[in-house]
């Protein structure tokens, strides 16, 4: 009887600690999800994308959809693209915490046949692991069921974990203290706002006030840089180009750009060129391969986001050489 009796309270304690913890996580989730600004507000700028895709689709039967990191949000003008070319873009860049698989994913959900996918996505990113779910799952909130379907076929030899997934939704201590301590202070909680995004996607400002921009030295080499792709990133460019030719939408890389010092630029312009042979084997490379420049005077807040001035320099080449490959309908009459 004794012994009954523990085993009953042992079992009810137990229940307990299962319903505290289910509790935990639901409110650590509803934090993450509905609350953690950074989360909140790239969401809200991935409906407004979205939105303008949807409306350039309208437009045209043959848009450019351009996807990368963050230097792709700010470095690539659409706007420009149809001023000067008459060619109709979106600009679906994010941000490169999103990784590689996911930025794809979500660009592939946006295209329709007869349109051109243009790969920036910062060449660090190939070397990272294809599946990120800790980073990945509160972005992939609200997709539409064609993003599911291709992650699947994109995943079929990567499966993904559930518990990763399910840890992703806490906010941590250290995450939540910062964020708590910010709010109380009125700092700013995000450097990136729904508003500051035009009406072809591209971010034109940022909130955060922008730390002593230095130019990379070839002591950031290997991390920006690297001559050999990894497995992930060869099987993602070969998911890439089948998928591509399944769709019927013409597809290509061009690089972002980055700035460095004029010591450097040697280094980096070689190991773009030996990068671009390992690319080149899956999808075309277009444009002149120029990662590195050194112009500090065309960047905002960070050595790979360039301001309006430098993102409308960047995108007369972008337009350039997509109608000189085919790859866009435009003219450079235009101009």
């Amino acid at each position: 009887m004794h012994s009954s009796t523990l085993t009953s309270k042992l079992r009810r304690q137990m229940g307990w600690v299962a319903g505290l913890s289910l509790v935990t996580l639901g409110i650590a989730a509803w934090f993450s999800i509905c609350v953690e600004p950074g989360t909140v507000e790239w969401r809200s700028i991935m409906n407004h994308k979205r939105a303008c895709a949807e409306r350039i689709s309208r437009e045209s039967t043959n848009k450019v959809v351009f996807v990368g990191g963050s230097s792709t949000s700010f470095g690539v003008m659409p706007s420009v693209l149809k001023e000067r070319y008459g060619i109709h873009a979106v600009n679906a860049g994010l941000h490169a915490g999103c990784g590689s698989g996911f930025l794809v994913l979500w660009a592939c959900t946006l295209l329709n046949p007869g349109d051109t996918l243009v790969i920036l996505i910062e060449p660090g990113l190939f070397r990272d692991p294809l599946k990120q779910p800790q980073s990945q799952t509160l972005m992939e909130i609200g997709m539409p069921p064609t993003y599911w379907d291709l992650k699947k076929d994109l995943f079929n030899d990567h499966p993904l974990a559930v518990t990763p997934k399910l840890q992703s939704l806490r906010p941590g201590g250290v995450r939540l203290t910062k964020l708590i301590a910010a709010m109380l202070r009125g700092f700013v909680l995000t450097g990136y706002r729904t508003e500051n995004v035009d009406a072809y996607g591209t971010l034109t400002a940022v909130q955060l006030p922008p730390d002593q921009l230095k130019p990379n030295d070839v002591t950031h080499l290997n991390s920006n840089l690297d001559p050999a792709l990894t497995s992930d990133g060869a099987y993602l460019l070969h998911w890439i180009r089948e998928f591509c030719a399944r769709k019927k939408v013409k597809v290509c890389y061009i690089y972002p750009r980055i700035w460095v010092t004029p010591e450097s630029l040697e280094a980096y312009s070689e190991r773009t060129g030996l990068l671009s042979a390992e690319i080149s084997r899956y999808i075309p490379v277009v444009g002149n391969n120029d990662f590195a420049i050194t112009q500090g005077d065309l960047f905002l807040d960070s050595v790979l986001h360039l301001n309006p001035a430098g993102a409308a320099w960047f995108s007369e080449k972008i337009g350039e050489a997509l109608i000189a490959e085919e790859l866009a309908t435009g003219t450079l009459n235009n101009r």
